[in-house]
């Protein structure tokens, strides 16, 4: 389960603090799903960099199925996905190439032909097998961070507008 509680965040550089996030909660049971919308500047990107972990908040709490990330580790890189809205697709590698890139620095231990048959796996069961021979560069915006969403359904998933 993912819990926001009372999450704060404060940027320390304007005099005076301006705030970003004010007392935001949240509780998402695994397999539920939201996503994060509003107007742009109101905080969606910097609400999911904290739950990420890329900032810090101020004040309040990010808690992943009971632990306290900021007191007790970080999350381990199999248990998030994010998808920021820039390109995490090598340009020059195809669909299949990238697919196969991130299963290499998600999942540890899997032996190439293991690694191999879950790409191919993934690549037919979600549909863009047609895609996987295709350069990443030629996919449109949103088609080119397909790639690293593929590899792992995530629990709980945002997304931004």
């Amino acid at each position: 389960m993912l819990a926001l509680e009372d999450i704060t965040l404060q940027t320390s550089e304007s005099d005076p603090p301006q705030q970003l996030l004010d007392g935001l909660g949240v509780r998402m049971q695994c397999g539920e799903l939201a996503a994060v919308i509003g107007p742009s500047g109101c905080g969606k990107s910097t609400l999911l960099k904290v739950i990420a972990g890329l900032l810090e908040p101020t004040d309040g709490l990010v808690r992943w199925d009971g632990r306290d990330l900021a007191t007790e580790g970080d999350l381990a890189p199999a248990e998030l996905g994010y998808v920021p809205q820039f390109s995490l697709a090598h340009d020059r590698l195809t669909v299949s190439e990238c697919v196969d890139y991130d299963a290499r620095l998600r999942v540890a231990g899997m032996d190439e032909t293991a690694r191999v048959d879950r790409v191919a796996a993934l690549l037919q069961t979600t549909g863009p097998s047609a895609l996987a021979d295709r350069q990443a560069q030629v996919l449109s915006g949103g088609g080119s961070t397909w790639p690293s969403r593929w590899y792992r359904p995530l629990p709980c998933c945002f997304a931004t507008r």
